[in-house]
This record gives C-alpha cells, structure tokens and sequence, in this order.
C-alpha cells in the first residue's frame, strides 16, 4: 500500500514556521496550508503479478472527489485501455470494456488533476505498475487426476485439456473465462459419465466466456425434480461438438436452464434422453438458446416437449437444426408454455408420437418460422398454433429424404427437398450436409 506523503517543503512547514524574504527589512512569518488529497489503496496492488485478465482498476482517496475534475486523462494505463470511469464518493474506478492482455505489464499513472470536493490535489502524480497471469493448460489426467479438480484450480484465461477416454465423474463447475478442452475437440473423443443420481457438469452465474469443446456427457439421472447432465443457473457458456445422450428423469435430462440462462450450442447432438419434460432441453423462467446446426433425435417426454421445453419468458432460437424420431404427448420437438422460438432451416420429422410443435396460449406468425421442412409427425406437422405457415416464407412439407434415418444416418440425399439445389429460399435445410 502506497500513500502519498507532504513533500519534504510541507514537511519543514508542518515542523514549525517558515522565514520568507521580503521586499524590506522585516521578516515575515508565515503559517502552511497542509491541507492535500492522498491515495489510500489501489487495486490491483502495486507491483502484483497474475493478476486476472478480468480486473478493473480502482483508486480510493483520502476525500470525496470532484466528478467534474476527472477526464479521460485522470488515469491513463500504457499499453491504453478502453473503459469507462466509475466514481463512488472517495472511490475512482476504471472498467475495461475487454479483457486485459495475457502477460502484460501495465503501468497506470492517476493525474494531479483530480481534485476532492474542497479543492484539493495530489501533491505529485502517482504511478504504479502490476502484470497479468499468463494462460495455463491444466492437463488431464497427467498433471490434475480429475477433471472437475482441474476446473475448481482454473483461472481466467485457463484451459483445462482432457486426454481421450472416459471419465465417471459429476458435478464439474464450469468456470468464466475458463475453456474445457478435449484433446481432438470432437465429441467421441471424452465422454464424463455420471453413472446415476447427479449432473455432470454446473453452473451458476457463469458468463459466455465459458466454453465446452468436444466432449460426450451422459448417464446423468435426476435426484430431484429437475434433471441435467448440463444444470445451469443465471449463466451463458458456449458448448461446441458436444453429444448429451442417454440421460433421464426429472425436466432437462439432457440440459436444464432454470433463471436467466443464455447458453449455445453448435453442432451438438441431443440423443436418446428421457423424462417428463423436455428431456432433451428445458428453459424455464427468462432463459435464451441458440442452437446452430444441432440434431436433436430420438428423445421422449411423457409430457411436453420431447426435444425443446420452453415456458415461462423462455425463447429457443434454432437455425439449421434436424429434429428426429422424437416423441411427446404436446410438442415432439417444441412446446412452448408462455415460451417463445424462432426456427429457421430445420427440419422437424419421423415423430413417433405428438404434433411437431404445440404451443399453449400463444401464437407464432409467419416471420418465426422460415424454410422448414416440418414432415411425417404421427400427431400432426402444420397444425395448431403453425397451421397456415405451411406455403409462407420457403416452408414446406416435404419427406426429407434422408440417407438412413432409422440407424441415425440424417444427411440428406441429393435430390431432397432440404438440399440448397433443389428448395425456393436456396439454402441447406437441416444439420447434416448433403452427402457425396
């Protein structure tokens, strides 16, 4: 901790008194203002290493400080940052609009123009210096035994990289800033098994800096109400190549967003879950999805939503996705409850039981649903709520033309109507391509 002192001027003035010549014979005695701002702490510390890429910088004075004083040259860091000022009575704070750099030293020099309330200044510039942690690569199993351990020791910046096998672990955190890595990046490369009653992985007030890439979860089985290989709470991550199969019971086996959830996923697979609602995803009270280019098949829900449970201010954006073989009383791919969706190039089709979408109390318009091939649903494909988007905006109700559905083979022949070549909106409809 560093504060600023009286030069060593004011220290003789505090000592006593001072003789100044004048212009006569007299001395003239005279007595010191003493009054000056000082910094009582900053943040990070002076001269601190590693520290996080996500820190903001703070200077607490001795006084309240005069907002009008402080300008874009208050506080000044090299290399330059942009952020915005925060002043709380004796507190001034500068709030990066980005991550700091990795392994960067940062000096910061806060201005003597700054002034408390009554007027007064520093004495001098101050000006300190500290440096940001480099990124690590937290290896598992060879340097951390498990996964989760390796994800409670990671920090901002880190990656937390996982050999190929499979690994009976549950309740792994998910980290800010933190990504979880297998080592190909491709689903069939780790799978986490949570062998029962549990999730595998959790999160709560995670940001979209968390990332999942290529991993395989499952055997997750709900211990209460609401189930999740993937639970989430008032959080964002992004989740690429990952596969959520075989998980069961309870809402959200496979994913469960409760609160304020913004998670993605892209090029996912959503396979083989069971339970009483959405089993394949919930959302539930103000949570967003994106899904991009995802298969969801072959999930049942006793009740709602075989693949998508969205209620409660809950909205799924889907673009690209095929949903397959799922089944549901209402809503074998989607059933919105006070919910919303937006789905574009998909194809909903091969349900064994339900209407393709079912939406309680609402309504969709024509703008919601674009290009979809919505087929061979055993409950219905453009009936209720979607009845008469059929012919709007390139949808269509047409079989898709799939290689081998019933052994999971979704890409598309060369003459389906979801091939880019042969439907008015000339795009790929669906997640899988068309194969060769």
């Amino acid at each position: 901790m560093r504060r600023f002192r009286l030069t060593a001027t004011a220290v003789a003035l505090a000592a006593g008194m001072i003789l100044q010549l004048g212009c006569g014979d007299d001395d003239k005695i005279m007595a010191p203002d003493l009054t000056v701002l000082e910094i009582i702490s900053v943040t990070p510390e002076p001269d601190k290493i590693n520290v996080a890429r996500n820190t903001g910088i703070q200077v607490v004075f001795s006084a309240a400080i005069d907002t009008n004083s402080v300008d874009s040259t208050s506080l000044v860091c090299e290399p330059a940052l942009a952020g915005a000022f925060e002043i709380v009575y004796d507190t001034l704070r500068f709030l990066p609009f980005a991550p700091l750099e990795y392994a960067t030293n940062y000096t910061v020099s806060v201005a003597t123009s700054i002034r408390s309330r009554s007027g007064d200044s520093l004495v001098e510039p101050y000006v300190f210096w500290f440096s940001t942690a480099s990124s690590h690569v937290l290896n598992v199993p060879a340097d951390i035994p498990t996964i989760r351990l390796a994800m409670q020791l990671a920090g901002v910046g880190d990656t937390v990289l996982v050999a190929p096998g499979t690994y009976y672990e549950k309740y792994i955190p998910l980290v800010s800033g933190v990504t979880l890595l297998s080592e190909t990046g491709q689903a069939d490369c780790v799978t986490i098994d949570a062998q029962g009653p549990g999730k595998v992985l959790v999160a709560s007030h995670v940001d979209g800096t968390a990332l999942v890439k290529g991993f395989t979860l499952t055997g997750a089985v709900a211990a209460s109400m609401y189930g999740g290989s993937v639970w989430l709470l008032y959080s964002a991550p992004k989740f690429v190549n990952c596969n959520f199969v075989d998980n069961r019971d309870g809402a959200g086996a496979a994913i469960c967003c409760r609160f304020d959830c913004s998670p993605s996923l892209f090029n996912c697979l959503i396979a083989g879950n069971t339970g009483r609602n959405g089993p394949g995803i919930l959302l539930d009270y103000d949570c967003n999805i994106t899904l991009d280019h995802c298969t969801i098949r072959d999930n049942i829900a006793t009740n709602y939503g075989g693949g998508i449970y969205a209620l409660r201010n809950s909205t799924a954006v889907i673009r690209n996705c095929t949903f397959y073989g799922n089944s549901a009383q209402y809503g074998v791919a989607i059933c919105l409850n006070g919910g919303d969706v937006f789905l574009y190039n998909s194809i909903i089709a091969g349900s064994i039981q339900g209407d393709a979408l079912a939406c309680g109390g609402c309504t969709i318009d024509g703008t919601e649903i674009q290009c979809t091939d919505i087929y061979g649903n055993a409950g219905g494909d453009w009936v209720g709520a979607i009845e008469g988007l059929r012919h709007l905006n390139g949808n269509l109700s047409s079989d898709p033309l799939f290689i081998d559905a019933e052994n999971g083979d979704l890409r598309l022949r060369s003459n389906s109507p979801c091939a880019p070549a042969n439907n008015g909106c000339g795009v790929l409809i669906g997640s899988q391509p068309v194969a060769p």
